[in-house]
């Protein structure tokens, strides 16, 4: 997440990290300056587990605070196969930062 936000944190006017969501927290909620809030779940490596996690985030804070976010997944590293199933199947950005 450091790393993410060293890159992209011009791009942001506001990190929520653990946002909770119940039960569960997400890792991140992300609002950048252009209004796009992201629900964030970070990794080293993409993972089904990151995929399901995210979907789920996504899924938690529309029932429970009636909000809308994009899904996004933060890692080191993206297996070329899983990242074409989170983005094209699941609509989840997925940034990779070294």
């Amino acid at each position: 997440m450091r790393k993410y936000l060293e890159v992209y944190g011009k791009e942001l006017d506001r990190v929520v990290t653990e946002y909770p969501l119940g039960r569960y927290s997400a890792d991140a909620l992300i609002h950048t300056v252009y209004c796009d809030e992201y629900v964030v779940e970070v990794e080293r490596e993409l993972n089904y587990s990151a995929i399901g996690q995210v979907v789920a985030y996504r899924y938690l804070l529309h029932k429970i605070h009636g909000r809308f976010a994009k899904p996004m997944i933060i890692c080191r590293r993206a297996p070329k196969e899983l990242k074409e199933v989170a983005q094209l199947e699941q609509g989840i950005a997925v940034v990779e930062v070294p």
